[in-house]
């Protein structure tokens, strides 16, 4: 491997790599860099498995040998930031583990501008601002001459979420000597489409202040600044003050996947910037990711003394100048939509181009926010977890976890983090069907004449109905295909039950976080977010083992976000296609993508943040975003062909098909050919040539005989019953031998509410031939040896 530096060259040699009180070690040998090369840390950049690397080392004097032997068994030097150790021998220098690009760190951000005093945040708000990064706090304060005798007092905090170990990037930056200063939360992965090397956040301050120069003009400051901002790949939200030129920069990423609000307080004349609102403060107002805003501070833009600017105050953004994101030429462009149409049908197949080429943009993706992130503070030295998913066992989210398996190390564990919600409405239903009235069959309840059957029924539904929630069943399915695709590789199935009185006790918290949001769809979004980064729960790692308490120490969790909107995936590209073809299908999804920036993702950075976690959304990286645009939509979805199905070539829902086959090739079959849970939800089930499906929702045993509480229609006969379960077992290990004895009610018909519902997958379904029901009702199984 070679590095460079200025034409200088340097040879460093990789050996093996140790576990040393949890961090991670690498012994090395090096030679051909001698302290006379200069004094101090230098830097070289590095080309290893197509990344660029950085490697800083402390030029020391130690007695290196003359030459020694390259080792090829560790090619991680990508994910290291080497400091050479003076105090340790030839043959043991420690390499520490540090990220090579330092650029993760997230961070919660403020800015007052005010004409009167410096405004710091409020106690409330700097206890939000500290939960987005616990890490560290900074604040700096600048004042600001405007001319005519006025001044601006600007007030900037920061706090830190350090995720690249060791030292922590202190913010906000600022330049002594000029006074401009920079808030910035975000990840630039790249900048002008290259790889950036070193602390992001560092970097693009430098760029800013060699943009804001003061020997300048201002048209010529603005448009460099905004020639760096543009250039930049990746989600941030920002605020810069250009005190050379008097100015003020901020605003979201083009995709809005960070947070930024503004409010304005007429008394203290004052503008503030946030990543979060003040709970004390109200009419908050979140900045459109649509663009970079500036305004100048001697514009006369905020209240002044002899001045006041109503509608400034009210809307100050709108008062701004605003210079849009996408120019053709920058690397934030999201390209244009391929409006092509084929002239004829264009099977979608294995050997589509597409499909390879989704493979590629999703593995670059991956690559740049799995690859350097360290080991978690305080972790466990018997766990490595440093990513976790955001886990439905939906299509997306499972080909990400999917395709992270082949890019960490075997050793780092993935957390799989799946949620469900406690209904009580159903859950009273069922209680109160199986109360209602006691079983006729003394026969069958003598047997379980131990047990008392309230009790029994309570355990029986308290136990099952988180598992009935439809993201639970297909999580589980899909963890397992996982277990079975990559079974050398430990991934933790992770179960956040989240009880009715939690949900209540924590709805202020969340309603406060969402703020300026505030609908009933907004809430409930943000809960499911809440309570999953959250990650506590009970975690498996095996379908034979047991669960225990668990809560993950990863602070990077990975979303599927993004992919619906891409590739087709809602009933509505397919009922555009129904109705009108290819021209509908594709204004739908030119929609869908002209929305992206306008998704509510700053509402969901606010709610998982709080948790001091940084959600990643592999699918909403910029460049594949514009190879999706750009991409004819014959080659994204599936809508008019219908190939044959054979062994090589299965059958695959039209929408989001180039995902499936790509799932399909990476092993996940099962996740591949599963319907669309939108479909089942939206009531499928209603067409009567539909067969009737019941539930076994649990099952409890007392040694020759088990229970099972089924979840079965109204109009069921109870010899087709039998029969269709008797079918069932035969097929399940765990009954193979045993056979229907009796069946009995607790209640002769029962109407249960909808989380006990039809179209839901919990783990055990066995059909029969009646047709669907009006209604549904309880019954208790008893199955003999």
């Amino acid at each position: 491997m070679r590095l460079k530096q200025n034409r200088k060259t340097c040879s460093c040699y990789l050996g093996r790599r140790e576990k040393v009180g949890g961090l991670g070690l690498l012994f090395c040998l090096q030679n051909g860099l001698r302290s006379g090369d200069g004094d101090g840390d230098r830097s070289w950049a590095c080309p290893v498995l197509s990344f660029e690397a950085r490697l800083q080392v402390d030029v020391v004097d130690l007695p290196f040998p003359e030459s020694a032997a390259p080792s090829s068994r560790n090619l991680q030097v990508f994910v290291l930031l080497a400091r050479i150790e003076p105090t340790t021998t030839p043959k043991k220098i420690l390499f520490k583990v540090k990220r090579v690009r330092e650029s993760s760190e997230m961070c919660g951000i403020h800015a007052s501008i005010s004409r009167t005093a410096y405004q710091a945040p409020s106690h409330e708000l700097r206890h939000l601002l500290s939960n987005r990064g616990p890490d560290h706090l900074g604040e700096i304060q600048t004042k600001i001459d405007t001319g005519n005798g006025t001044s601006c007092w600007i007030s900037c905090t920061s706090t830190v979420l350090a995720l690249r170990g060791g030292r922590v990037k202190k913010q906000p930056f600022q330049d002594s000597s000029s006074g401009c200063s920079l808030c910035w939360n975000g990840e630039a992965w790249k900048i002008d489409s290259a790889p950036v090397v070193g602390n992001d956040g560092q970097v693009v301050f430098d760029l800013l202040l060699e943009a804001s120069a003061s020997n300048l003009t201002t048209s010529e400051s603005t448009a460099a600044i905004l020639g760096v901002l543009r250039s930049i790949s990746g989600p941030c939200a920002f605020v810069y003050v250009d005190a050379n030129h008097g100015l003020i920069y901020f605003g979201r990423d083009c995709l809005g996947r960070r947070s930024l609000l503004y409010h304005t307080n007429e008394l203290s004349s004052t503008i503030e910037l946030s990543s979060c609102s003040d709970p004390s403060n109200s009419n908050w107002t979140e900045v459109e990711a649509d663009g970079i805003y500036q305004f100048s501070l001697s514009s006369g833009l905020l209240v002044t003394e002899n001045r006041t600017d109503e509608s400034a105050l009210s809307n100050p953004v709108a008062s701004c100048q605003r210079h849009a994101w996408d120019t053709p030429s920058s690397p934030s462009s999201l390209g244009v939509f391929n409006r092509a149409i084929p002239s004829q049908v264009q099977p979608l197949t294995f050997q589509s181009s597409s499909v390879q080429s989704l493979r590629k943009q999703l593995h670059e993706s991956l690559t740049l926010r799995v690859l350097n992130v360290p080991v978690p503070p305080g972790q466990d030295e018997n766990h490595d977890v440093r990513i976790a998913v955001l886990f439905s066992g939906g299509l997306d989210c499972t080909v990400l976890a999917r395709m992270v398996h082949d890019l960490l190390p075997s050793d780092q564990q993935i957390d799989l983090l799946n949620v469900a919600f406690e209904n009580p409405r159903s859950i009273n239903a069922a209680k109160n069907a199986a109360n209602q009235r006691k079983p006729k069959n003394q026969t069958a309840q003598s047997k379980f004449e131990d047990q008392d059957l309230d009790n029994q029924l309570d355990a029986l539904i308290n136990l099952s109905h988180y598992e009935l929630c439809p993201d639970r069943a297909t999580g589980r399915k899909a963890f397992r295909e996982l277990q079975n695709v990559c079974p050398g590789r430990i991934w933790r199935f992770v179960a956040v039950d989240v009880p009715y009185s939690e949900t209540v006790s924590h709805r202020a918290k969340v309603v406060s976080l969402i703020d300026p949001h505030n609908t009933e769809m907004d809430l409930s979004i943000a809960y499911a977010l809440y309570f999953a980064s959250r990650g506590i729960g009970m975690a498996t790692t095996g379908q034979d083992q047991s669960s225990k308490l668990y809560s993950t120490p990863a602070r990077i969790l990975l979303s599927g976000l993004g992919a619906d909107e891409l590739f087709g995936g809602y009933t509505r590209h397919s009922t555009a296609f129904r109705r009108n073809g290819y021209p509908a299908l594709i204004d739908e999804l030119e929609l869908d993508v002209n929305r992206l920036g306008k998704r509510n993702l700053g509402r969901d950075d606010r709610v998982i943040s709080q948790w001091g976690r940084e959600a990643r959304f592999p699918f909403l990286e910029e460049s594949l975003v514009k190879w999706a645009v750009e991409c004819p939509v014959w080659e994204k979805c599936g809508f008019q062909e219908h190939p044959p199905v054979t062994p090589d070539f299965p059958k695959v829902d039209p929408e989001k098909k180039v995902l499936r086959l790509l799932a399909y090739d990476l092993g996940m079959h099962s996740v591949a050919v599963e319907k669309k849970r939108a479909d089942r939800e939206d009531g499928s089930w209603k067409d009567k040539s539909k067969r009737d499906t019941g539930y076994i929702l649990s099952s409890c045993t007392n040694g020759s005989f088990t229970r099972l509480l089924l979840c079965v229609s109204a109009t069921t006969e109870t010899s087709k019953l039998l029969s269709a379960v008797g079918s069932y077992l035969k097929q399940a290990p765990l009954f193979r031998d045993r056979r229907p004895a009796e069946a009995w009610e607790p209640q002769a018909e029962s109407h249960l509410n909808e989380t006990v519902a039809w179209g839901i997958e919990p783990p055990h379904k066995f059909t029969t031939s009646i047709q669907q029901p009006s209604s549904l009702r309880l019954l208790l199984l008893d199955i003999e040896s």
